[in-house]
């Protein structure tokens, strides 16, 4: 079974309320290409699942949606990266949910020891992601200027 099965209830064919895995490879073939609709449109699709694995780690307070923007401006980055006929998007979106959720708990970890206390607690939390607001539609304010050269 696919990820794209197991994620969306057992079946790789899409419904009326959910995108298949071609119209997901689509959104990201024109995220690429600098669609903030299309990545839009995976925020609505997949930021459930990215908070609920947010919030397995951080908890359900805000964090866990400052993570879940915070992973499709990554995703609005690494679109690029994106290898069709692999997992699959769904996958794909949960490997950059996992490898900046590492990235957030080495920060946070680093903070404890340096004296930040637990949790990071007292200190400012920053991100360079700091335009991207947590309802997915401030997604449409990303710019290729947060991409790489």
């Amino acid at each position: 079974m696919s990820v794209h099965a197991a994620m969306f209830g057992g079946s790789d064919m899409p419904s009326k309320t959910r995108p298949g895995p071609e119209m997901l490879d689509e959104y990201v073939r024109r995220t690429v290409a600098g669609d903030r609709n299309a990545l839009q449109a995976l925020h609505a699709v997949l930021s459930p699942y990215v908070r609920d694995s947010a919030a397995c780690l951080f908890g359900n307070g805000g964090d866990a949606d400052i993570i879940t923007d915070e992973v499709f401006a990554d995703v609005w980055r690494l679109a690029h990266q994106y290898q069709p006929g692999g997992a699959g998007v769904p996958a794909w979106v949960l490997g950059v949910a996992g490898q900046h959720t590492m990235s957030r708990c080495r920060s946070d970890t680093n903070a404890r020891v340096s004296g930040g206390g637990a949790g990071g607690a007292g200190r400012e939390r920053t991100s360079h992601h700091s335009d991207v607001g947590r309802s997915g539609p401030a997604l449409l304010s990303l710019t290729d200027i947060h991409r790489p050269k």
